[in-house]
């Protein structure tokens, strides 16, 4: 699957941008290994520890969560939870 479908069994549903930021930044503190209480959604993900390697792992988990795939050079573009939600609802509305 290369684009998120509604109602896909596994995938949440997401209303808003702000849903996608959300689960963004729960699945950053998943792999970071941190609470998702100290992740801003304005902070860089380099600035969170994020290395390249990290970003390919990031990159996969969103696909396997989401549904979206999102490159790891696109995680320099849309460099934290914020921008990188408001990327992916767009994608997928």
């Amino acid at each position: 699957m290369d684009t998120y479908e509604k109602n896909t069994p596994g995938i949440p549903e997401l209303y808003c941008a702000e849903d996608v930021t959300d689960h963004i930044i729960d699945l950053a503190s998943e792999l970071l290994e941190i609470s998702a209480d100290d992740i801003e959604p304005d902070t860089k993900f380099s600035s969170m520890g994020f290395d390249s390697m990290m970003m390919i792992r990031f990159s996969q988990r969103i696909f396997s969560q989401l549904g979206v795939q999102v490159r790891p050079h696109e995680l320099f573009r849309y460099y934290n939870a914020e921008l990188l939600g408001k990327h992916i609802f767009e994608k997928i509305s």
